[in-house]
């Protein structure tokens, strides 16, 4: 549950790890308030930088970015 070697363990500083993690968080819950206002009003479509494509892509590529830390 609590890794006090995470940090060195993916080679990243408290700041990067940071800014990593809150980047993160921060573009899925912008995409997230995207599709809550499309479920309430379906007319509202979705931007196309925000909608299911561009979130998998978003997050395959975060992916890989915490696939390649490791090694």
């Amino acid at each position: 549950m609590i890794d006090l070697n995470h940090l060195s363990k993916n080679k990243e500083s408290y700041f990067s790890h940071f800014k990593f993690a809150a980047g993160i968080g921060i573009n899925l819950f912008i995409r997230s308030v995207f599709f809550l206002i499309h479920g309430f009003v379906p007319i509202i479509q979705i931007p196309k930088i925000f909608n299911i494509n561009c979130t998998l892509s978003f997050i395959e590529n975060a992916k890989k970015y915490t696939d390649e830390r490791e090694k």
